[in-house]
């Protein structure tokens, strides 16, 4: 029995680790995105790497490094090995991931109904020609293309970039940035979400760190 709440009380805080980098992440996204009064415009490479830090701790210590683990049964040398093998294709997978996202725009804490209002005043004001489709743009007969995401629940908006004009590109996101930049973000869900989920990982932490704390006579 001793054995059996030693295992899971070590599980627990292990979990608890890794939950850290996330729960961070979710509080600097509902105090610095979502409780701001203007819309946020990263790179869809930025977020991505935000994305990665914030699943950091389960990507180092949870169940994908876990293929290394085999390997400690023939010693600590042999571990390390396939844990350093294990750290380099991580790498790999995360350069290939991040750089699939460089032609991507996410607007935070934007309503996708004003960006459709900002998209449209920066579009006339360069004199572009475009088709406007669900979900997509297409600019200069076709040269230049904006594949949309829209979620309402968390008031963001990511443009996709397809095309080789890049003069254009660059000219549009200027616009729109500044065009976004006079723009008063509407309330939505997403801080509150971002709040509670970050509550609930946080009292998880801390329920796991105090069973590991009373299982080895810490407390």
């Amino acid at each position: 029995m001793r054995l059996l709440i030693d295992r899971v009380a070590g599980a627990t805080a292990e979990w608890a680790v890794m939950a850290a980098p996330l729960t961070i992440y979710f509080l600097f996204l509902a105090r610095f995105v979502y409780h701001r009064r203007r819309p946020t415009a990263v790179s869809g490479v930025w977020n991505m790497l935000g994305v990665f830090l914030a699943a950091s701790g389960f990507l180092l210590l949870g169940a994908p490094s876990w293929l290394a683990a085999p390997f400690r049964a023939w010693g600590d040398v042999a571990y390390a090995a396939a844990y350093g093998a294990y750290l380099c294709l991580l790498f790999l997978v995360v350069l290939i991931v991040v750089r699939q996202q460089r032609n991507s725009l996410v607007l935070l804490n934007v309503n996708p109904n004003d960006f459709a209002s900002v998209m449209q005043e920066v579009l006339a004001e360069a004199h572009v020609d475009y088709t406007a489709t669900p979900g997509r743009i297409a600019l200069a007969g076709g040269q230049l293309v904006i594949d949309l995401e829209s979620s309402y629940v968390w008031n963001s908006v990511v443009l996709d970039w397809h095309g080789d004009d890049q003069d254009l590109r660059a000219r549009i996101e200027s616009s729109l940035r500044k065009a976004l930049s006079g723009v008063e973000s509407g309330k939505g869900p997403a801080a509150l979400l971002l709040v509670m989920m970050a509550a609930a990982l946080l009292l998880f932490s801390c329920f796991g760190l105090a069973l590991y704390s009373l299982a080895t006579g810490i407390l």
